[in-house]
This record gives C-alpha cells, structure tokens and sequence, in this order.
C-alpha cells in the first residue's frame, strides 16, 4: 500500500502478468493521483479497454502507462484522443470537471 500514489486501477511498480482481461462499462471519476496506472513486460499482458467513462479535473493527472517503464498522462484536451489511441478505449466518454 503507498498512499502517495492512488489509482483508480493499479498495477503497481510491478509487471502485470495477466493476459485476455478487459477493463469494460466502468466509471472513472476523479483521482488524487492518476486514474490508471498499469505497467506490464510485455504488450500481450496489456488489457483490453472499453467503453468506459473518464471524468477528471482539466490539467489533472490521466494515466501512467505501458510496457516496461511507464509514460505519464495528463487530462488535458487530448485526453479523449490519448484514452482512444493508447488505450485502445474507442467508445470511451471523456469529460471535464471543474
């Protein structure tokens, strides 16, 4: 547990070894920290992403992701396009909160 870095969805600092899972149809609304931070070895242990609504404070932290050593995301406005393209979340709704 490290208080100084929550996630709505948390790998850790370690690598996921999950394959053929599906982060789908959840609500993801404001993070302290980063809302997902997920990091894996390999790109085939990354997780399907879908349909899931994002509402976060603009400027505020988005994600920290990928394979081996994380990049970090910021919610400004090209969230909706780095939660489509990096994420692979197509059907993702994006907002912006105050």
């Amino acid at each position: 547990y490290n208080p100084g870095t929550p996630a709505h969805i948390k790998s850790w600092e370690s690598y996921n070894e999950f394959e053929n899972f599906t982060i789908k149809n959840n609500v993801f609304d404001r993070a302290t920290q980063y809302m997902l931070q997920i990091n894996s070895a390999y790109r085939t242990y990354l997780p399907e992403v879908s349909g899931n609504t994002y509402i976060q404070t603009y400027g505020a932290k988005l994600m920290q992701y990928g394979v081996g050593s994380c990049t970090n995301y910021n919610y400004e406005k090209t969230a909706p396009v780095i939660i489509k393209h990096v994420l692979g979340d197509a059907d993702a709704k994006v907002y912006f909160v105050k």
